[in-house]
């Protein structure tokens, strides 16, 4: 089809739209003018294509023309996965613009999440806020602000300790005893220790400790986590019924014997644990035999 044909062609703004994201897709700038110039609305043109041409003049002619870039979070999926450095400069220019603050924010959490570096690093360099919580892109909680976390907590979540310094985890902003709830690398215990302890140190131990008797990650960092934790005062002085419970349905159902062996060993000592709840957590038959060997 020639320019001439589809000017005149009476399918009108339809057969346009069509051309100016198949033009854009193409990055055939020239006739993606003369699109506009004849009429073709800029604000259905499908929002990808006109941020995967990373062309600065193009991103800011559509976002002036009132293409919204944050529908359904496609600049934060761009900018999650990208590594185009105009698009991220161009999102810095903006980022005082509340929408595009929040795409940031949502492309971060995502790209820590998903362990990509350099969209990290562009990221924060554009001036994304770790501090806030927002959606995920990959769960569908958009509805639900309760289940939605920081791209710092993401940090965290993933055992992303190493990021932290870059991510300034700050006090008066961030709820520490959250963060602790979910530290479970050395970098993370180790970093935010220099910053604020937990209110309630057994926080963080319960949390590795589950983490080592559930069998996921690495058994001798979580150790490793649970040793400098007690080094610096952790311990187990108040546990509910139901919580006890859990922790030795927890333990019985490990299917490597020795890592829960460890555990119990270590919480034997009185440094570590209460007494009283280490003789309530061990009470059952199975729990002795485990204990014993």
């Amino acid at each position: 089809m020639n320019c001439s044909a589809s000017a005149a062609s009476p399918v009108g703004a339809d057969t346009h739209e069509s051309l100016l994201t198949h033009s854009l897709y193409h990055k055939n700038i020239r006739f993606v003018d003369l699109l506009l110039t004849w009429g073709a609305n800029p604000q259905q043109a499908e929002v990808h294509s006109v941020l995967q041409t990373y062309d600065p003049a193009i991103l800011d002619r559509f976002w002036t023309l009132g293409l919204d870039f944050t529908r359904e979070h496609a600049l934060a999926h761009e900018l999650a996965r990208s590594s185009a450095r105009p698009l991220y400069g161009w999102a810095k220019r903006h980022h005082d613009d509340a929408r595009i603050a929040k795409e940031l924010a949502i492309a971060l959490a995502d790209a820590i999440t998903e362990d990509r570096e350099r969209a990290t690093a562009l990221l924060l360099w554009a001036g994304a806020d770790p501090h806030i919580r927002v959606p995920s892109l990959r769960y569908n909680d958009e509805k639900y602000p309760e289940d939605q976390s920081s791209a710092l907590e993401y940090a965290l979540i993933y055992g992303k300790g190493k990021l932290l310094r870059r991510l300034k985890p700050d006090p008066t902003v961030d709820n520490f005893d959250k963060l602790w709830a979910s530290a479970s690398d050395l970098a993370t215990i180790e970093y935010l220790a220099e910053i604020q302890a937990p209110s309630d140190w057994s926080v963080p131990l319960l949390h590795n400790i589950r983490k080592i008797t559930w069998g996921y990650g690495d058994h001798w960092e979580t150790r490793t986590c649970i040793e400098k934790l007690g080094s610096l005062g952790a311990r187990i002085n108040a546990l509910t019924p139901d919580e006890v419970k859990d922790l030795r349905r927890s333990m019985l159902r490990c299917r490597v014997a020795f890592k829960v062996r460890w555990v119990l060993g270590w919480l034997k000592a009185v440094a570590h644990c209460d007494p009283t709840i280490y003789a309530e957590l061990i009470r059952t038959p199975a729990m002795r035999r485990l204990a014993s060997n």
